[in-house]
């Protein structure tokens, strides 16, 4: 399932040329078949129409819309339309998460878990501060991690968790809500180009992450047989 996450850039911005919603749903269709696309009114046009222009075979690819951006009005959307018994929930704003990520969550609730989430260390030093904003603690960041997408849960726990909550405002907001239920949730490995997208500077990035993996190393240049330079910008 993929639905809009907080950004100021549009789910149909392109990165690297392809929307980036398209890299959403073609990450997920490699692990997952019969995906759910659920957008708002305000992209019920401009969506379903990349879709159908750069995945025009994608197997069982559904999309529907909500009145607003609410997320737990879009999650339940979405699972109104699926049927499996394990949900990955992911956000139109990480476009290069890679499809093994999706398959650690989803393996990870099949093995049992409540849900799942992908990590990746945190690697600033991170202060805890007080009402008025003075230094109270160091963090230890061994003990830290940063969550990405997708989320995968049990589809039962899932329809509990929007049940039970009246507010999912903020992206993974149904993990905390898992989490202070008292369910079991799996952090499993992240991967670096699987961050959300959500301002200029994060496209500056996507697009440089990209450019780097269209151009060949001297090795595979040479293996090849490409100009020791490679071939920038081919795809």
């Amino acid at each position: 399932m993929a639905a809009p996450g907080r950004t100021d850039i549009s789910p149909v911005h392109p990165i690297g040329g392809v929307p980036m919603i398209v890299g959403v749903v073609r990450a997920l269709i490699e692990v997952l078949t019969g995906p759910c696309v659920v957008v708002t009114d305000s992209h019920v046009d401009d969506v379903p129409a990349v879709l159908g222009a750069h995945l025009p075979a994608a197997p069982g690819l559904r999309v529907v819309s909500v009145a607003a951006a609410d997320r737990k009005a879009m999650i339940a959307h979405g699972l109104a339309v699926l049927e499996t018994d394990v949900v990955a929930v992911q956000d139109a704003n990480r476009p290069l998460v890679p499809a093994e990520v999706i398959t650690r969550v989803v393996e990870a609730v099949r093995s049992g878990a409540d849900a799942a989430v992908p990590v990746v260390p945190v690697t600033d030093t991170v202060k805890q501060v007080d009402e008025h904003g003075r230094v109270v603690a160091t963090l230890p960041r061994e003990q830290l991690r940063e969550i990405q997408g997708p989320r995968a849960f049990r589809r039962d726990v899932l329809l509990a968790v929007l049940r039970g909550s009246d507010d999912l405002a903020g992206p993974a907001a149904e993990v905390a809500a898992l989490r202070r239920s008292g369910g079991k949730v799996q952090a499993v490995g992240g991967a670096a180009e699987a961050f959300a997208v959500r301002h200029a500077v994060d496209v500056i990035r996507a697009e440089a992450l990209l450019a780097e993996r269209r151009t060949p190393s001297p090795n595979q240049a040479r293996d090849a047989g490409w100009p020791a330079g490679g071939l920038r910008g081919v795809r």
